[in-house]
Protein backbone atom coordinates (compact mmCIF):
# COMPACT_ATOMS: atom_id res chain seq x y z
CA UNK A 1 0.00 0.00 0.00
CA UNK A 2 1.29 3.38 -0.94
CA UNK A 3 1.22 5.75 2.37
CA UNK A 4 2.78 8.96 0.95
CA UNK A 5 0.37 11.28 1.50
CA UNK A 6 -1.55 13.15 -0.78
CA UNK A 7 0.76 15.79 -2.83
CA UNK A 8 -1.89 18.58 -4.33
CA UNK A 9 -5.46 19.22 -5.58
CA UNK A 10 -4.58 17.00 -8.61
CA UNK A 11 -3.91 14.15 -6.47
CA UNK A 12 -6.67 14.83 -4.35
CA UNK A 13 -8.86 14.84 -7.35
CA UNK A 14 -7.98 11.64 -8.83
CA UNK A 15 -8.75 9.62 -5.20
CA UNK A 16 -12.10 11.23 -5.32
CA UNK A 17 -12.47 10.13 -8.51
CA UNK A 18 -11.12 6.49 -8.74
CA UNK A 19 -13.08 6.50 -4.72
CA UNK A 20 -16.59 7.42 -6.72
CA UNK A 21 -15.85 5.31 -9.55
CA UNK A 22 -15.41 1.78 -7.57
CA UNK A 23 -18.48 2.83 -5.46
CA UNK A 24 -20.61 3.28 -8.33
CA UNK A 25 -19.79 -0.35 -9.55
CA UNK A 26 -19.83 -1.70 -5.66
CA UNK A 27 -23.22 -0.56 -4.41
CA UNK A 28 -25.21 -1.79 -7.11
CA UNK A 29 -23.50 -5.29 -6.25
CA UNK A 30 -24.15 -4.37 -2.55
CA UNK A 31 -27.77 -3.49 -3.22
CA UNK A 32 -28.44 -6.55 -4.99
CA UNK A 33 -27.04 -9.21 -1.70
CA UNK A 34 -29.20 -6.96 0.40
CA UNK A 35 -32.09 -7.57 -1.49
CA UNK A 36 -31.18 -11.45 -1.51
CA UNK A 37 -31.06 -11.02 2.38
CA UNK A 38 -34.46 -9.77 2.08
CA UNK A 39 -35.86 -12.35 0.20
CA UNK A 40 -34.25 -15.06 2.27
CA UNK A 41 -35.69 -13.67 4.98
CA UNK A 42 -39.46 -12.98 3.70
CA UNK A 43 -38.92 -16.65 2.70
CA UNK A 44 -38.21 -18.31 6.43
CA UNK A 45 -34.71 -19.54 5.33
CA UNK A 46 -32.99 -17.49 8.24
CA UNK A 47 -30.25 -19.59 8.00
CA UNK A 48 -28.95 -18.80 4.89
CA UNK A 49 -30.15 -15.15 5.12
CA UNK A 50 -27.75 -14.53 8.19
CA UNK A 51 -24.97 -16.16 6.03
CA UNK A 52 -25.51 -14.13 3.29
CA UNK A 53 -26.09 -11.05 5.61
CA UNK A 54 -22.31 -11.57 7.43
CA UNK A 55 -20.57 -11.81 4.19
CA UNK A 56 -22.37 -8.25 3.54
CA UNK A 57 -20.86 -6.60 6.82
CA UNK A 58 -17.65 -6.13 5.08
CA UNK A 59 -19.26 -4.46 2.24
CA UNK A 60 -21.26 -2.30 4.75
CA UNK A 61 -18.12 -1.76 6.95
CA UNK A 62 -16.50 -0.12 3.22
CA UNK A 63 -19.41 1.87 2.58
CA UNK A 64 -19.38 3.61 6.09
CA UNK A 65 -15.54 4.42 5.20
CA UNK A 66 -16.43 5.64 2.00
CA UNK A 67 -19.45 7.80 2.98
CA UNK A 68 -16.92 9.52 5.95
CA UNK A 69 -14.17 10.17 3.10
CA UNK A 70 -16.31 11.38 0.83
CA UNK A 71 -17.49 13.82 3.73
CA UNK A 72 -14.03 15.28 3.75
CA UNK A 73 -13.16 15.57 0.30
CA UNK A 74 -16.75 16.81 -1.18
CA UNK A 75 -18.47 18.84 1.44
CA UNK A 76 -20.52 20.19 -1.06
CA UNK A 77 -22.06 16.75 -1.56
CA UNK A 78 -23.59 16.97 2.09
CA UNK A 79 -23.89 13.27 2.56
CA UNK A 80 -22.77 13.93 6.23
CA UNK A 81 -26.44 13.49 7.36
CA UNK A 82 -26.16 10.06 5.08
CA UNK A 83 -23.66 9.39 7.65
CA UNK A 84 -25.38 9.99 10.32
CA UNK A 85 -28.51 8.04 8.89
CA UNK A 86 -26.44 5.19 7.99
CA UNK A 87 -24.94 5.08 11.58
CA UNK A 88 -28.48 4.82 13.33
CA UNK A 89 -30.03 2.06 11.03
CA UNK A 90 -26.14 -0.09 11.86
CA UNK A 91 -27.04 0.83 15.52
CA UNK A 92 -30.75 -1.15 15.38
CA UNK A 93 -29.21 -3.70 12.38
CA UNK A 94 -26.49 -4.47 15.62
CA UNK A 95 -29.15 -4.95 17.93
CA UNK A 96 -32.09 -7.04 15.69
CA UNK A 97 -28.87 -9.01 15.06
CA UNK A 98 -27.95 -9.21 18.57
CA UNK A 99 -31.18 -10.79 19.72
CA UNK A 100 -31.99 -12.26 16.61
CA UNK A 101 -35.07 -10.59 15.56
CA UNK A 102 -34.70 -11.59 11.85
CA UNK A 103 -37.93 -9.95 11.21
CA UNK A 104 -37.01 -6.31 12.06
CA UNK A 105 -33.71 -7.26 10.53
CA UNK A 106 -35.43 -7.94 7.21
CA UNK A 107 -37.26 -4.34 7.91
CA UNK A 108 -35.13 -2.36 8.34
CA UNK A 109 -32.76 -3.54 5.18
CA UNK A 110 -35.99 -3.44 3.17
CA UNK A 111 -37.15 -0.12 4.32
CA UNK A 112 -34.03 1.76 5.97
CA UNK A 113 -30.80 0.71 4.58
CA UNK A 114 -31.23 -0.43 1.15
CA UNK A 115 -33.09 3.22 0.64
CA UNK A 116 -30.00 4.73 1.79
CA UNK A 117 -27.62 2.96 -0.56
CA UNK A 118 -30.24 3.95 -3.47
CA UNK A 119 -29.98 7.74 -2.64
CA UNK A 120 -26.36 7.30 -2.27
CA UNK A 121 -26.07 5.90 -5.50
CA UNK A 122 -28.14 8.38 -6.90
CA UNK A 123 -26.06 11.43 -5.14
CA UNK A 124 -22.76 9.74 -7.01
CA UNK A 125 -24.48 9.91 -10.36
CA UNK A 126 -25.65 13.26 -10.19
CA UNK A 127 -22.19 14.88 -8.89
CA UNK A 128 -20.04 15.25 -11.61
CA UNK A 129 -16.80 14.72 -9.90
CA UNK A 130 -13.80 16.44 -10.56
CA UNK A 131 -10.54 14.26 -12.29
CA UNK A 132 -12.23 13.44 -15.46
Amino acid sequence: MNNKPIQNKTDMEKLIKESSESAKQYIPKLLDGLKEVVRLFDEGRDKEAVLLFSTAIEGLDWFSVFQLALNLMEPFVNTEDNTVVFNKIMKGLLNAWETQNFLLMSDILEFELIPLLDKSMETLIKYDFPGH
